[in-house]
């Protein structure tokens, strides 16, 4: 039997743990028909999955299975078509729906999309932030309290639970875990060998090293005696300096196991200690909580006027409600089976809600813990693990799918390799099933363009590929066949990495389109928008005029600029200076724009920007750009926001500031794609999870998106800290401070995991910084080759 077979004819309870291209759909599929064949019914199992793309097309497999398997059969197909396969979002609406008593929810209340909860709660906040006590603005300022409160409302449900501990236990939990992370330290190899180095080797008495070798043993000795932060003061005094090799028996090696140790030794987690910054942060988290309650009931009241929700009340309002008696019997009785995809990037507050549904029946959870990557969305490191401990517990089975269907034999071993390199021990290596394309040229190109043109480097190679016709397999035929353009993804971390790619495919003629859109406020188009909206809602915004009119409604150029800067009076409003202009076509740009200012109070404003794409041709200029199409479509989806924006008073100024706020909060606000039948796919490697491609480029592999550190670090296990301004570091925070960081690090190690096993017959790994850690690792493992070109690339 195979471990596809196991899992879906295990009785009870099964875990899937089920790698990338190992067919977990597959099994869910057939796990759902063969709980219909053991006699359920499809009103009595639950499935849920993260995207409503992977909602649909779970339940669209499922009716063709069950077609063929159970033939036409008009009353089970029917019930198919109402039953709860969905995300888990839908399901927590549902359970409100049934329950709005019980859930708490207000009668005719609505579900906000995203930008317009970002909106309103940032507007909302600020109108609470007014009904919050006069000390915690004393004690931290506005601003920092707004922005540590922006933090907690993003996460509410951690957010209770973290203030909930603050303050309780910290010295001994600091103890534990410091004590934990020297248990740790001295079982890793390094440290052992640094250890049995500096304490066989001698030298003599008058020797540097010597000096330094024997402070370090009395370090290691009061390490042992129970006094580690005595012993890593020790080790933290060690110098390198000096040292006569015709003294030692090998003088390099003693002195980098000391460099180990001091280095070791001085990780924050091991010298971290309870203190005095631990005691004043104790004494000011209280203020910090109640301006926290007190917004959340303000906002909680707001809400319930404008009977709106958003996402995270859906999953508070349902774990309400499923933590009554009465309702959680009603679904014990409905439901006997829950089926969970992608378990792994599940949250705490998703993770209890599905606990209650699944407390009185079996559990089907499929995920890959190794696929963990919306860490940043609150997903829980740990639920995948916690989902397992209760199935064991519960008698259950655990299966692990090892057989890769997507990527052919020589790119899988090499995935293999990577997946050692990234991962490390808890890599779970993969046996291809496909045979195919043995002949074929080699799977994997690794590139390294130290000179900073990465970009120029892989488009280069992309364009060789298609030259060449490399063979692929055609994923709906199974046929071998040509590359094509549409065979072809680039992955990056972030959008912004693949403006370089999209730029040199333009001017090469190479078709391509955004997965998933990209970030919609990121686009020229979304800039223009703005830069004309706040000019007409503030005409002394010069930083405004000066981008509108650099904008392709004037397109003026920098050399202009420089001669209406000589005209410029230090202080004066730049749209003055424009009306004194002699130049004609910055004449020509104040006549059109006086013109918008006259009718702009009786226009919408969408209106508004009508009107000045009209009497500037903007729409048309954009048409002539490269890859107009996408611009186009990016004008009309800014139309739309501003449409959504414009709400209530239908003003360009409040339009604009709230525009303002949602660019200022970086919220994402996805492009509309654009279709196109033959075109290399550019997307975030988030965007591409649960996707694939013949040739996969893997950019920008060479390290993590640097974000500004949070204004407060929250966890539910450990509490809520702070750096206080002017004061030494708080124990709490540098924990939740390192173990935020650890975690963070192991969220990119499986994102580049996931990035390589996007590919089916070839993968392109590329860096331009071969001195950063991530690319050193993947050099060392053969991934990314040590030469400024890969061997293996094409010629």
């Amino acid at each position: 039997m195979t471990a596809q077979q196991q899992a879906i004819s295990a009785s009870g309870s099964v875990l899937v743990r089920a790698g990338a291209g190992t067919g977990k759909t597959y099994v869910i599929v057939e796990r759902y028909v063969e709980l219909l064949n053991r006699g359920l019914r499809p009103l009595e199992i639950v499935a849920v999955t993260y995207t409503e793309r992977a909602a649909l097309e779970l339940r669209a497999r499922i009716r063709t299975r069950v077609q063929q398997t159970h033939g036409h059969q008009p009353d089970l197909l029917a019930e198919l078509e109402v039953a709860q396969i969905s995300t888990i979002h839908a399901l927590a609406a549902r359970i409100c729906r049934d329950h709005p008593a019980a859930t708490g929810v207000p009668p005719g209340s609505s579900v906000w999309d995203e930008p317009d909860a970002q909106l309103r709660k940032g507007q909302w906040l600020e109108d609470a932030m007014l009904q919050v006590e006069l000390d915690p603005f004393n004690a931290l300022g506005y601003s920092r309290l707004r922005q540590m409160l922006e933090v907690l409302h993003r996460e509410p449900y951690t957010a209770y639970q973290a203030l909930e501990r603050a303050g309780s236990s910290w010295e001994a939990l600091i103890q534990d875990v410091r004590a934990e992370a020297w248990r740790d330290l001295q079982e890793r190899p390094a440290w052992v060998a640094a250890v049995t180095v500096v304490s066989t080797d001698y030298g003599r008495d008058d020797d540097a090293i010597e000096r330094s070798r024997r402070i370090a043993v009395q370090g290691l000795e009061r390490i042992e005696a129970g006094e580690p932060l005595t012993g890593a003061g020790l080790l933290a005094t060690i110098r390198l300096n000096g040292g006569k090799k015709a003294q030692w028996r090998d003088l390099e090696s003693v002195k980098a196991a000391l460099k180990t140790l001091r280095t070791l030794a001085g990780a924050p987690l091991l010298t971290m200690a309870y203190g005095v910054a631990d005691e004043a942060l104790r004494a000011e988290l209280p203020l910090l909580s109640s301006a926290y309650r007190r917004t959340d009931d303000v906002l909680a009241q707001r809400k319930q006027r404008a009977l709106a929700l958003d996402y995270a009340d859906l999953e508070l309002y349902a774990l309400n409600g499923l933590q009554q008696p009465d309702v959680a019997a009603y679904y014990a009785r409905r439901w006997q089976h829950l089926m969970i995809d992608e378990a792994q990037d599940t949250s705490p507050v998703q993770a209890e809600l599905l606990g209650l549904i699944g407390a009185h029946g079996d559990l089907t959870v499929v995920g890959d813990d190794q696929q963990a990557i919306y860490g940043f969305r609150g997903a829980g490191h740990n639920i995948f693990q916690e989902f397992e401990e209760r199935i064991l517990t519960a008698g259950g089975t655990v299966v692990t799918l090892q057989t890769g269907h997507r990527s052919r034999v020589a790119l899988q071993e090499r995935l293999n390799i990577g997946a050692r390199a990234v991962l490390g021990e808890t890599a779970r290596p993969l046996t291809a099933s496909r045979t195919d394309g043995e002949h074929w040229p080699t799977s994997l190109m690794g590139l390294i363009d130290a000179s900073g043109n990465e970009a120029e480097v892989v488009v280069t190679t992309l364009i060789q590929l298609l030259k060449e016709g490399r063979p692929i397999k055609d994923a709906q035929t199974g046929q071998e066949r040509s590359l094509r353009a549409t065979d072809i993804a680039v992955l990056a971390r972030r959008w912004s990495d693949l403006n370089g790619i999209r730029d040199l495919l333009t001017e090469q003629g190479v078709p391509w389109v955004m997965a998933g859109g990209g970030n919609l406020l990121e686009t020229p188009e979304a800039r223009d928008t703005w830069a004309l909206l706040r000019f007409l809602a503030d005409q002394d915004d010069s930083t405004a005029l000066l981008a509108l009119l650099r904008s392709p409604h004037f397109s003026i150029s920098d050399p202009q600029i420089d001669r209406l800067r000589q005209d410029h009076t230090p202080g004066e409003a730049w749209w003055l200076t424009c009306g004194r202009s002699r130049d004609p076509i910055v004449q020509e740009a104040v006549q059109i724009l006086e013109q918008v200012l006259r009718e702009h109070m009786r226009l919408t404003p969408r209106r508004a920007l009508q009107l000045t794409e009209r009497l500037t041709g903007y729409r048309g200029a954009l048409a002539r750009w490269p890859d107009a199409e996408r611009h186009l479509v990016d004008l009309t989806a800014c139309h739309e926001l501003v449409e959504t924006l414009q709400a209530p008073l239908q003003d360009c100024n409040g339009t604009a500031t709230r525009l303002t706020r949602l660019i200022q909060a970086e919220h994402a606000i996805l492009r509309p794609p654009v279709r196109s039948s033959d075109a290399v796919t550019l997307s975030t490697i988030h965007g591409a999870k649960g996707l694939e491609w013949p040739v996969v480029a893997l950019v920008r592999i060479d390290g993590a998106a640097r974000a500004q550190p949070p204004a407060l670090r929250l966890a539910s296990e450990f509490g809520v800290a702070y750096q206080r301004e002017g004061e030494e570091t708080a124990g709490l925070y540098t924990l939740l401070k390192e173990t935020g960081r650890q975690r963070e690090e192991q969220e990119e190690a499986r994102l580049v995991y996931v990035g390589m096993t996007r590919a089916r017959d070839y993968l392109i790994c590329s860096s331009s910084r071969p001195a950063a850690p991530a690319v050193q690792t993947l050099m060392q493992a053969g991934i990314l080759p040590s030469t400024a070109t890969a061997e293996d690339a094409p010629h």
